[in-house]
């Protein structure tokens, strides 16, 4: 096997065999960059600097895997084939979530995770490249062309890959990347210096690939140490525009008959809440909202949602509207588009103000401030209704219904990863069905 694989790569004087092996060390590298770029910036998906790097890191991961795949054409030219294909569509996915990582740091209002083709750019694709990583180690521990350490170093950092992005985890994403690197990087040196890559070959190559992998480590371990863990603060308060100043004075002091009387209604008793805080329980004027979410035009001086704490008190205030409305700016704020959320899945424009003392607001989709109940109560003197006049009002069940205390999701729902799994699945069913059937043959 070994003598196959250096029959293919021992022209060490192609350019192509060069620049394969010169990538199987820089994409890497690059990976490193990004990652330690995300940290520091916005974090991982919403950097521009740590996408931008990601782009060419995905690029030279092209050629690098491609370099890798033809080694194997002769030992296991099926599976060669398939994991080809896997590694190009995988390295476009990772593009693609660098060309949105970029987009989402100047555009947070609407990234591209959120739009309707979500999983067919971003997700399928970029689950893919993992799984090439993880397909091309095994195949390379199996085969015999290469020193087995390579193929279990690409196993073990394509499973990290999807364990770090996926939740953001800046310091599991780098020990994925190094973990990448120190599996290819001995590749690629090898080849550079003269196309055999068995153990000793190998072994040289991580000797002499060491001290560069040293020196990234050292570059990028304070980056992401310094990085933020957890979610990230909200905004400051700021002080309040006589404007809004106006709309505190009429619904703050509001008590729940008369929320209720102004016709406001609580349909489920259910307390928004999440890591970053939480939200209360959301008070539907459904005749506003449906008027204001449809036309677009939020009017700032009539709510649509009123934010109910735990203690029955008004909170703060919420407006809604579609997506394809035109950009507004209420009391100073631009307003977002963010996520759908259970009951409104699109993605729409979204602003919450919360109440604060001595005169201030906090525009922020969480309030740290703001604690739930147990789930399934309702604030005192409330009681569920459904969309339509007061008069439909039902008492409160006495039961204490465990119900979620949910937040807003990081996509419109489920179905974008459902279909990226769903598709990432049919791919990884179709390398284990070539694997077999080479299996049979020998």
């Amino acid at each position: 096997m070994q003598a196959c694989f250096n029959s293919v790569m021992n022209n060490t004087t192609s350019p192509l065999v060069r620049v394969q092996g010169a990538a199987m060390i820089a994409a890497p590298l690059l990976l490193v960059a990004s990652s330690a770029s995300y940290a520091a910036g916005g974090g991982i998906g919403a950097d521009q600097l740590g996408g931008t790097i990601q782009i060419y890191a995905m690029a030279a991961f092209a050629l690098a895997l491609l370099g890798v795949t033809r080694t194997l054409e002769h030992a296991k030219p099926r599976a060669a084939a398939v994991l080809s294909v896997m590694a190009v569509l995988g390295a476009a996915g990772g593009v693609a979530y660098g060309v949105d990582a970029v987009h989402t740091a100047v555009h947070p209002e609407g990234p591209i995770d959120a739009m309707t083709a979500g999983p067919l750019i971003l997700n399928a694709p970029g689950l893919t490249f993992p799984l090439s990583l993880i397909g091309i180690g095994i195949t390379l521990a199996t085969s015999g062309v290469a020193s087995r350490w390579s193929g279990y170093l690409l196993v073990a950092g394509g499973v990290l890959f999807p364990l770090s992005r996926i939740p953001g985890i800046v310091q599991l994403a780098l020990v994925s990347d190094l973990i990448i690197l120190a599996g290819l990087a001995p590749l690629g040196w090898a080849i550079l210096r003269g196309g055999a890559t068995g153990t000793v070959a190998w072994q040289r190559g991580a000797f002499a690939t060491a001290p560069i992998a040293a020196l990234v480590a050292a570059l990028a371990v304070p980056a992401v140490a310094g990085a933020q863990s957890g979610p990230p603060p909200p905004p400051p308060p700021v002080a309040m525009t006589a404007e809004f100043a106006a709309l505190r004075t009429r619904f703050e002091p509001m008590t729940p008959a008369q929320v209720q009387a102004a016709g406001y209604v609580i349909p489920a008793p259910v307390c928004v809440s999440s890591p970053l805080g939480g939200m209360g329980y959301h008070a539907m004027h459904f005749a506003r909202h449906a008027q204001q979410f449809q036309s677009g035009r939020m009017d700032p001086t009539n709510p649509p949602i009123l934010l109910i704490g735990g203690d029955g008190r008004v909170i703060g205030l919420e407006w809604e509207a579609n997506q394809r409305a035109a950009p507004q700016v209420l009391f100073g704020q631009a307003v977002r588009i963010l996520s759908g959320h259970e009951g409104l899945e699109e993605p729409h424009y979204m602003l919450h103000a919360y109440f604060r003392p001595n005169g201030q607001v906090l525009f922020a989709d969480f309030d740290p401030a703001v604690t739930c109940p147990p789930p399934g109560t309702l604030p005192a003197g409330y009681q569920i209704a459904q969309p339509g006049a007061p008069g439909a009002q039902v008492a409160a069940p006495s039961v204490q219904v465990q119900l979620p205390r949910t937040g807003i999701p990081a996509s419109p729902s489920a179905l974008p990863w459902l279909l990226a799994i769903a598709s990432v699945t049919g791919i990884a069913g179709a390398v284990g069905a070539v694997a077999a059937k080479l299996r049979r043959r020998h």
